[in-house]
């Protein structure tokens, strides 16, 4: 596990910002490494010349602490921020992390997707290894999308809504914010994407989870596969979701959103529901 030899990376969840104040909180996880006061911090993918310092001790369960280290989750107080510079979805790291630093971290949290590793050590019912999973998807996703890697960081965005439909179907969820990985994805599709829960306070249900995966399929990295019932077969559907045979056949139902390369899959599984 992390040590700290490792550059600092901490995926950011949670951003706290007043108008036209250059302080703001980040919330996250640490992924690798160690921070403290006085610590100087770039955001990856970002403008590397933007250096960013810790300004007060990190807090840890709500404590000061002089020293936090991965895997905890963390708050820190970083300044001087430029306007809207900082979102939930990117990597706050150390100002010499390296692409090979990133692919560690990357190997990290794939690591705690293997094991089930969920930071605390504690024992985890199904649910919360869901959602263990959703999240640390999410953050290998973000270290992917700064690393300069969109298609992995796409797959891993579009496997976390599965893992977070897993978590749903066991219990009420609360969703967090929007997760946005999109700066290193910006172009790619349009306007960076915005990933991630359902807006805060309302359960994750089937149309929130539908409205994610759409805004995946939408950037051109993500295919659909749907039964059509006028060629009674199963097609991969075009930009507008419709049969590409004819866009007078009906609307298709029961979308799969998979990588091109799970389409052969997709479409065996979609001609074998037949609805």
């Amino acid at each position: 596990m992390s040590t700290d030899t490792q550059p600092f990376l901490m995926h950011i969840e949670e951003v706290f910002a007043l108008k036209d104040d250059p302080v703001v909180v980040v919330g996250g996880r640490i992924l690798t490494g160690s921070v403290r006061r006085g610590d100087p911090l770039r955001l990856a993918p970002s403008d590397p010349a933007m250096i960013l310092t810790v300004g007060e001790e990190p807090e840890v369960n709500y404590a000061d602490v002089h020293v936090a280290s991965a895997p905890v989750k963390v708050s820190l107080v970083i300044k001087p921020v430029p306007a809207g510079a900082v979102r939930a979805g990117l990597i706050l790291a150390s100002v010499g992390a390296t692409a090979a630093d990133l692919e560690i971290g990357i190997q990290e949290v794939t690591l705690d997707i293997a094991t089930g590793f969920s930071g605390d050590k504690r024992a985890r019912d199904g649910s919360t290894q869901a959602a263990d999973k959703a999240q640390r998807l999410r953050e290998r996703g973000a270290l992917h999308a700064a690393n300069g890697n969109p298609r992995e960081a796409m797959r891993d965005a579009l496997e976390a809504t599965y893992a977070a439909e897993a978590f749903n179907a066991r219990r009420d969820y609360q969703p967090g914010q929007w997760v946005e990985i999109g700066a290193s994805l910006a172009g790619m599709g349009g306007d960076a994407f915005g990933f991630g829960w359902a807006l805060m306070g309302k359960k994750l249900d089937a149309k929130a989870v539908y409205n994610e995966r759409l805004a995946l399929f939408k950037t051109g990295l993500v295919a659909a596969v749907a039964y059509c019932k006028a060629c009674r077969l199963a097609v991969v559907l075009d930009t507008d979701l419709r049969c590409p045979n004819s866009p007078k056949h009906p609307a298709s139902q029961n979308i799969l959103f998979v990588m091109p390369e799970q389409v052969p899959q997709a479409i065996q599984v979609a001609q074998a529901r037949r609805k």
